[in-house]
This record gives C-alpha cells, sequence and structure tokens, in this order.
C-alpha cells in the first residue's frame, strides 16, 4: 500500500497538471489573502474547473488536439513479455505487475492480450 502516492503525476495529462498548479495558487491567494472575499476564490476555482472540463471536451471531439492534450497510455506489457523501460518509467515492481494481474484473473504475463497501465488500471 502506499502512503505517498509515487506515481501522482505520472497518471496525470499535461492539462491535469496545469489544473492542479492553477489550482493550488488559487488556494495560496486565498489563505493569504490575495482575494477580498472567498467569493473570488470560489469563482476563480469554478472557472478553472470549467476551462479544464472544456479543454477535456476538446480534446475528445477534436482529432487534431489529442496528442498535445490527452494523456497517452503507456503499455507495460506487450506481446506477453513486460516493457522493460516502461516498467521502470513507471517505477513498478514485479510484486505490483502481479497484483494487478491477479486483480483481473491473470497468472502470468504471457496471458495479457492488449494492456496499458491507463488511468483506470492505474489507480491502486
Amino acid at each position: 500500500m502506499r502512503v505517498t502516492g509515487r506515481r501522482l503525476f505520472a497518471k496525470l495529462s499535461m492539462s491535469d497538471t496545469l489544473l492542479v498548479l492553477l489550482l493550488a495558487v488559487t488556494v495560496r491567494e486565498a489563505i493569504t489573502g490575495g482575494f477580498r472575499t472567498v467569493g473570488d476564490a470560489a469563482i476563480l476555482t469554478v472557472t478553472l474547473l470549467f476551462w479544464n472540463r472544456v479543454i477535456d471536451r476538446l480534446a475528445y471531439h477534436v482529432p487534431a488536439l489529442r496528442g498535445p492534450l490527452r494523456h497517452r497510455a503507456m503499455p507495460i506489457i506487450r506481446d506477453g513479455r513486460l516493457v522493460a523501460e516502461n516498467v521502470r518509467t513507471n517505477l513498478l515492481t514485479d510484486t505490483e505487475i502481479m497484483q494487478r494481474l491477479r486483480e483481473n484473473g491473470l497468472t502470468s504475463v504471457s496471458q495479457v492480450g492488449k494492456p496499458s497501465w491507463n488511468r483506470t488500471a492505474a489507480s491502486a
């Protein structure tokens, strides 16, 4: 079990990371008194969340924007074998990979068809 979530940012797209940074600035300004009212911070937060949603929708509907705006899944297993470079990049251990396989009813890497370590599979 991870306490610190060391791969958190590996799971975020560029727009998600930007949203986290902008929300952090908003919270900092609210805490240090940079806004006159709590409503100012709330309006900015809602605006940031709205634009993040719009950008995600654009990336979904406009194919030309998908590359720069959407998070790409990184294959951990290809043709029944581990992709060592991607395993290292994601700081995965053999234990974690086998745990994920067992959660999906598999007992070995060779049983995997078209795997990728994407947002839904990487939530543990």
